[in-house]
């Protein structure tokens, strides 16, 4: 017997539950950043990875890129992705780029000095959840971009991001003196930063690892679903099922 027109079928409240859940833990990453101290560097990688790893991850485990795109409406969406400007800002290659290279050029770059300040704090923060949303959407997400890689090509760049967050903890991890000048040039600082750098190469792996996982698996259904398709399809074609 079907379900009554207009009512949800048991089976996707768990979804919707579980959606939920993922929804309110990206924001609690966000805001939990706020609380960290800003003294020390390990709290600063601590807050990178939480604003550009974790909560990315949960934004599109709780489907809200797909939610806004059906707000939209489909009409909107595809004369929107037909502009230039959201070709350009939307594309894998330069989202992939910026994902990779932020970290470096946040910590290896002029830019480890100014990234304390207010203004900028916020900037970053905005830019690298931004970035990681869309990078983690064109890896596993459903939402309706202009553009997407391959299957093959989405796992490069997942590899990509796991090796360059491994290289760039152990280029930290070489640094002989505290790259935040307002954190103070002492032992201690150095350790700390030796310890953020740590954190950056295990914490990176341990968000990269499944993110990978779950884009071999997506690739594995997708085949699936098409090679019972090209069944269909060839079943529907003999001479047998048109008599």
């Amino acid at each position: 017997m079907s379900d009554a027109p207009g009512r949800r079928h048991p089976r996707s409240r768990p979804q919707r539950a579980g959606r939920w859940a993922a929804a309110l833990a990206a924001a609690v990453a966000v805001a939990s950043t706020a609380w960290l101290p800003d003294e020390r560097f390990s709290s600063e990688v601590v807050s990178h990875l939480l604003v550009g790893m974790v909560a990315p991850v949960l934004v599109v485990v709780a489907g809200l890129p797909v939610a806004t795109a059906h707000r939209v409406g489909p009409a909107r969406v595809r004369r929107w992705s037909r502009t230039g400007a959201v070709r350009a800002l939307t594309n894998p290659g330069w989202i992939a780029a910026a994902f990779v290279l932020t970290p470096w050029a946040l910590w290896l770059t002029p830019l480890v000095g100014v990234t304390h300040q207010p203004v900028a704090h916020a900037v970053v923060h905005a830019h690298m959840l931004l970035v990681g949303v869309l990078f983690v959407e064109h890896l596993v997400g459903r939402a309706p971009l202009p553009v997407r890689w391959s299957w093959p090509a989405r796992l490069l760049a997942g590899a990509v991001v796991i090796a360059s967050h491994g290289f760039l903890g152990l280029a930290l991890l070489a640094q002989d003196r505290p790259l935040m000048a307002h954190h103070g040039a002492s032992p201690a600082a150095l350790a700390d930063q030796r310890l953020g750098a740590q954190l950056m190469w295990v914490g990176g792996e341990i968000v990269a690892v499944p993110l990978l996982v779950w884009c071999l698996w997506r690739w594995i259904a997708h085949e699936e679903r098409r090679a019972r398709l090209d069944d269909l399809v060839r079943d529907l074609e003999r001479p047998e099922a048109v008599r």
